[in-house]
């Protein structure tokens, strides 16, 4: 891992430049600010839809650290080549929920980070893939990937109000895929029309936990499942979402494995940290652990 003292030679920013509603590219501009006043060299650019693996890989080779302005999204694509080049990363919360930022508690304050810089260490954590998309915090299929893909078919910038819209138009015309779970090799756990979330950190969607012992200091994932995802099981998630409380969320089966693989009847949505994919039909799909980790620069 690069060394994570100070002083930093130089860092690298990179911003999501619709994220917070150009709240991002703000950030950015004054911590590079910052980080001048104190000597430290910068070099900045604007996050990419698809990156060009090798061309991130060596521009990150040629810094100290990475400054991520954004939110979840803007961190999952820089994941693989984080752990590739063993960069140390800060995030300043820029994005709808920044959930990572949260587990962390990172701050978007350029001189709070300027100082958080120069005083913390860089600590081993690890992120995981589902069909070969990274993610930091979670994955799901059902509900919330159904809201989101819905989100996605309507112009605007997120809100409450559409989420709230689309929730209940999810609940009710709920179609939920049939889905089969290995973990680890154990005796596959199959359900009709479930619900299921697949967690590395405690960290989830307005303040909830769906697995609160999850954490991402250890190479393993934590899982939740519902096999009857009804009507009345969709409205107590819904209502937990609207008030922030984990204790309103229904009862759930709980586990814990070093690699899953889920199959599923028919092309479904899914989410990775709010990016909604979609995953193909009738073949097993990965979840696994990524055998490098990343190196957050996070407190003591």
């Amino acid at each position: 891992m690069k060394s994570p003292n100070p002083q930093y030679l130089k860092a690298g920013i990179i911003y999501n430049p619709i994220s917070g509603g150009g709240n991002s590219a703000r950030l950015a501009t004054e911590l590079e600010n910052q980080l001048s006043v104190t000597g430290v060299t910068t070099e900045k650019q604007h996050s990419q839809a698809v990156y060009d693996s090798a061309a991130l890989s060596d521009w990150l080779n040629t810094i100290n650290v990475l400054c991520i302005c954004g939110g979840d999204g803007t961190l999952r694509g820089l994941l693989p080549a984080l752990a590739n080049t063993r960069t140390p990363w800060y995030m300043l919360p820029a994005g709808h929920e920044s959930l990572t930022a949260k587990y962390f508690s990172m701050s978007a304050n350029p001189a709070t980070v300027v100082q958080h810089l120069q005083t913390r260490s860089s600590k081993e954590h690890y992120f995981c893939c589902l069909h070969n998309e990274a993610f930091f915090s979670m994955a799901s299929i059902g509900f919330d990937s159904l809201v989101l893909e819905s989100i996605g078919t309507r112009k605007g910038p997120s809100s409450t109000l559409l989420y709230i819209q689309n929730s209940f138009r999810c609940i009710r015309g709920y179609r939920g895929a049939a889905v089969t779970i290995v973990a680890d090799n154990a005796a596959p756990i199959s359900f009709q029309s479930g619900y299921c979330i697949f967690s590395n950190s405690p960290t989830y969607a307005r303040g909830i936990s769906f697995a609160p012992n999850a954490t991402s200091e250890h190479p393993d994932l934590h899982f939740a499942w519902n096999e009857t995802a009804n009507f009345f099981f969709l409205l107590r998630v819904f209502w937990a979402l609207a008030f922030k409380s984990s204790r309103l969320l229904p009862e759930l089966n709980h586990g814990k494995a070093f690699k899953i693989s889920i199959t599923l009847d028919k092309p479904y949505p899914a989410q990775c940290d709010g990016d909604s994919i979609t995953l193909p039909a009738g073949v097993s799909i990965p979840i696994t652990v990524n055998p490098e980790p990343v190196y957050p620069l996070c407190p003591d």
